[in-house]
């Protein structure tokens, strides 16, 4: 099965010795850019109708969006 580039970390937090913070990679860039892509089709579907659609297709379809994304982020001009 093949890797799914996830982006790298979204937030990425490097901690250190005087705030006594660990260093922690956040949320992927993937899901971060999923999210944002949800909202919209969550949006676009009506926050206040019953028939939001399909879960596992608003899902899919987040997930490609942000695929296509970072995959566009990566193509170097």
């Amino acid at each position: 099965m093949e890797k799914i580039n996830d982006g790298g970390p979204a937030f990425p937090f490097e901690g250190g010795e005087n705030n006594g913070s660990q260093p922690h990679g956040g949320m992927s860039l993937r899901a971060y850019l999923a999210g944002k892509a949800l909202q919209g089709i969550m949006t676009q579907q009506g926050a206040c109708s019953l028939d939001y659609g399909i879960p596992k297709n608003n899902a899919r379809v987040a997930l490609a969006n942000a695929d296509a994304l970072i995959a566009k982020l990566e193509v170097k001009s």
